[in-house]
């Protein structure tokens, strides 16, 4: 006679929460064995870490725009029974860091902060903003989207919004030298037209969305997602509304000192990428980028253009590159 399984044998199948270790690493150790759904449950509980999971359960579900039973497979993959079990746990978390920072700070007094002036606070910013993001940022995401960008048959088309161009130039710039078949689109909309004709299943984007989120990025996305493209998304941690249908999420903090958002930190995360994809393509990889390397000193481009600004004005324009 076969014995049914019991509750206990069903909990062995999953992993065990241990109130030993912080939620977040949990949900960062068990990132490789996530749904694409569970990831969005995960990326909406890290981008407010511990808060977000303080928050009712359909809260939290909307907050990864995912439905109430998808955030309770989520959690239980984690080795929790439930969402209240999950909420106990963060709660004795939250307990235990709200403890050690109340002694952190007695310890360090008033005195030791009369001397920071403004410089070192905002490099401070700097360098918590960076660790926030490599904290945050899912290693086992990071790898994939190496993975995926390691055939040199997929075309990479990289772009991004009217400040994060500048980081699909900077990324596209170092990839084609690890990698042959990759372009840069420009933010002409007739140029993003004309790429949306061309693309297929085989190609892979990769989008810079940071806020405020670009509706042409959004658009694009969208569009290409319908053709099945595959789409590496790097964003903030409260999402670009393209992180519901994007293969890899890639998150940076862009916390700043000025008015403006940062993208030091996602500049860090691109440079932690390009290292893993010349790790993953290996010799090939080293080899093309030594051939860059050895372009001789002496090749140089000539140019000669002219054109007529809006007021009617010729120019003429020559230079010399070497």
């Amino acid at each position: 006679m076969t014995k049914r399984p019991t509750d206990t044998a069903k909990n062995r199948e999953r992993p065990a929460a241990s109130s030993a270790v912080a939620i977040s690493e949990l949900l960062k150790s068990q990132w490789q064995t996530l749904t694409k759904t569970d990831r969005k449950v995960g990326r909406a509980l890290l981008a407010e870490y511990p808060l977000a999971g303080l928050e009712t359960l359909a809260e939290l579900a909307e907050r990864g725009n995912v439905s109430v039973p998808s955030v309770v497979r989520c959690i239980k993959k984690l080795g929790f029974d439930g969402y209240p079990e999950f909420q106990r746990t963060l709660h004795r978390e939250v307990q235990s860091l709200v403890g050690s920072a109340a002694g952190a700070a007695g310890e360090s007094g008033a005195g030791s902060r009369e001397g920071l002036n403004n410089i070192q606070a905002n490099v401070r910013v700097f360098q918590n903003s960076i660790a926030s993001s490599f904290d945050n940022v899912q290693l086992a995401e990071l790898g994939e989207a190496a993975r995926m960008m390691s055939d040199p048959r997929r075309r990479i088309l990289c772009m991004g919004g009217m400040v994060s161009q500048v980081l699909a130039r900077y990324f596209q710039a170092h990839i084609n030298r690890i990698r042959p078949n990759t372009e840069l689109v420009g933010n002409n909309p007739l140029d993003r037209s004309e790429r949306l004709l061309d693309i297929s299943r085989k190609d892979i984007i990769v989008i810079f969305d940071f806020p405020n989120y670009d509706t042409d990025n959004i658009s694009f996305a969208r569009l290409a997602s319908e053709k099945n493209t595959a789409i590496v998304l790097f964003t903030d941690q409260g999402l670009s509304p393209i992180a519901d249908i994007a293969d890899s999420v890639i998150c940076a903090s862009v916390k700043s000192v000025s008015m403006f958002n940062s993208m030091v930190p996602a500049m860090s995360v691109i440079e932690v990428l390009l290292s893993e994809l010349v790790s993953t393509i290996g010799k090939k990889a080293r080899e093309r980028i030594q051939s860059f390397d050895d372009v001789p000193g002496g090749v140089a481009v000539n140019w000669d253009e002219e054109s007529d600004d809006d007021r009617g004005n010729h120019h003429r324009l020559t230079g010399r590159l070497t």
